[in-house]
């Protein structure tokens, strides 16, 4: 379980602190939550990247937005990007 994290922004998630990729890129996982209460914002890349990952669960997080969902922080390619 991946769950309360920031990834791409600062402790208390109020500003992005750019990372030189994704925020998480998952590949070949089987069976693994993604959440609840991750903010995956402010990232270089995708916020979240799967790659043939089988029955994933992402639930209850924050792609883009600041902690509270005050202001914008987006990632500089997709939210979630699931491909093969």
């Amino acid at each position: 379980m991946f769950s309360s994290n920031r990834v791409g922004t600062s402790g208390d998630g109020s500003s992005s602190l750019q990372n030189g990729s994704h925020g998480a890129s998952i590949t070949a996982a089987i069976a693994l939550s993604f959440g609840p209460g991750n903010i995956v914002s402010g990232n270089a890349g995708d916020g979240l990247r799967l790659s043939l990952a089988q029955q994933v669960t992402i639930q209850s997080n924050r792609f883009g937005l600041s902690d509270g969902a005050l202001s914008l922080l987006p990632n500089a390619g997709y939210a979630l990007f699931v491909g093969a």
